[in-house]
């Protein structure tokens, strides 16, 4: 770190290193290939980045062939990569199409998504090029990458389409569009290959994958299939997702409408849809958890936001004071521990990790416990009264108008990281950004004695309090 003021090629003559051009190649390439420390990895990424161009490209495309699966030190070298991301992309692929070691694949696509968002146009170009020549062999691969430049694309407001010569990126579309729905209807194939290909889904025109996409959100298919089709969904621009979800939303069940209300939050369009069913009664107040309707109150557009508040000033919503006092009786009950572990399952390892079961998003449920039961029943039945900041839940506009909510689980100089409430993760470019704003409410939801009767809550509290 004390040597980055020396290798800064802003510097003044007086202050560089006396070594040539080679010798300084030469000692970081020794770096990054012997050395073993990886703190000292971590803090070489971040130097590299001080480097003269030809000397960090070589560097930094080998550090992410190394070390591209420790998220550390790969987020520390995008950070150094300035203007080379394309060039090291090309590199790295290059090197995969003669057979060299696999590299992790959230290096390609982050490097991908730099490209994106800088949508250099001949850089998009050749990167098309390189796509067709991916999918060849490897073409899961190949859409998968094209769904990240689609991501990335879309937060700066522009569009594969546009991608020049626009027949060549219009047929690889059509012909990876039209694998990706073969294989994501053919129930004989595994769920995680059916998930990989309906992501794919996103690359196309929504009136050519509606069916599938709707379809996979019925009871009858898995969770990860008809939460992957939403996402998919959520890819889409067209108005009528919000329609297609509104469509069936009385069957869905109280996970996927989680994820579904996350998707009809995430544009304008669908915002005034939702106000729509909710003004008309065709979709009931009660049905959304109370942060996302938090959310419809603070949403960026005014019109919608007064909408909204003036709707559900009139929703009579339960006073949380009144719930935790109609339950105070379990306290006093004796729960049984193996029908607690399953209402935990069910219902609160989305958010929460007990005894190896579920995520670490909320607060830990043993810190919680020590604190005794009364409290532990007030965190879940009124998880608002008392937030801890890192458990705010933020509202985030990016610069092409797509809302998202959830904890912040990281923050660097370039970008934040939000974490949803199904424990999903995304990355937001700092320069993407539109606005940022707390709710000032847990992402935790309110609302829980709706799934969750006396007697399941005191099995609830029993798995809780003897976890180990």
């Amino acid at each position: 770190r004390l040597s980055e003021v020396f290798l800064d090629d802003r510097g003044e003559e007086s202050q560089k290193l006396p070594l040539t051009t080679t010798e300084m190649a030469e000692t970081i390439r020794v770096m990054v290939e012997k050395e073993q420390n990886s703190a000292v990895r971590y803090q070489l990424a971040f130097t590299l980045g001080m480097l003269p161009e030809h000397v960090r490209f070589h560097a930094l495309t080998a550090m992410l062939m190394r070390d591209g699966a420790d998220r550390w030190i790969r987020m520390a070298a995008f950070t150094s990569l300035k203007s080379d991301s394309f060039q090291v992309f090309k590199a790295i692929l290059m090197r995969s199409f003669e057979q060299q070691p696999s590299v992790d694949d959230a290096v390609l696509s982050g490097l991908l998504a730099q490209v994106g968002m800088k949508a250099n146009p001949s850089e998009l170009s050749e990167m098309i090029e390189l796509l067709e020549i991916l999918k060849t062999n490897r073409p899961d691969q190949a859409t998968a990458l094209l769904v990240e430049l689609k991501r990335s694309l879309a937060s700066k407001g522009r569009f594969l389409a546009d991608i020049q010569p626009t027949t060549r990126t219009e047929s690889l579309v059509k012909e990876l569009v039209a694998r990706a729905l073969e294989i994501a209807c053919d129930v004989k194939e595994s769920i995680e290959t059916r998930c990989s290909a309906i992501r794919g889904l996103s690359l196309g025109n929504m009136d050519d994958v509606r069916n599938i996409l709707v379809t996979n959100l019925s009871s009858s298919q898995s969770r990860e299939i008809a939460t992957t089709s939403l996402e998919a969904m959520d890819a889409h621009v067209e108005g009528t997702v919000a329609e297609d979800i509104l469509s069936v939303w009385s069957s869905l069940s109280p996970e996927i409408r989680r994820r579904a209300s996350e998707v009809l939050l995430g544009q304008s369009q669908r915002v005034a849809l939702l106000l729509d069913a909710l003004e008309s009664g065709r979709l009931p107040v009660a049905d959304l958890e109370r942060l996302h309707l938090e959310s419809l109150t603070r949403y960026p557009d005014v019109a919608l936001r007064e909408r909204a508040t003036r709707l559900l000033s009139k929703a009579n919503e339960p006073q949380r004071g009144k719930v935790v006092e109609s339950y105070r009786e379990v306290l006093e009950k004796r729960g049984d521990r193996a029908s607690g572990k399953i209402v935990f399952e069910k219902n609160c390892s989305t958010c929460h990790r007990v005894e190896g079961i579920g995520n670490e998003i909320g607060p830990n449920v043993a810190a919680m416990k020590a604190r005794g039961a009364e409290s532990l029943l007030v965190n879940v039945l009124d998880p608002n009264r008392e937030v801890h900041p890192q458990y705010l839940a933020y509202v985030v506009v990016t610069q092409d108008g797509r809302v998202r909510s959830g904890l912040i689980s990281s923050e660097s100089a370039a970008s934040l990281t939000l974490r949803t409430s199904d424990g999903r993760e995304e990355t937001i470019a700092r320069d993407s950004l539109e606005h940022l704003q707390s709710t000032g409410k847990s992402l935790m939801p309110e609302g829980l004695e709706k799934q969750i009767d006396s007697k399941a809550m005191a099995d609830l509290f029993e798995f809780l309090l003897s976890a180990g």
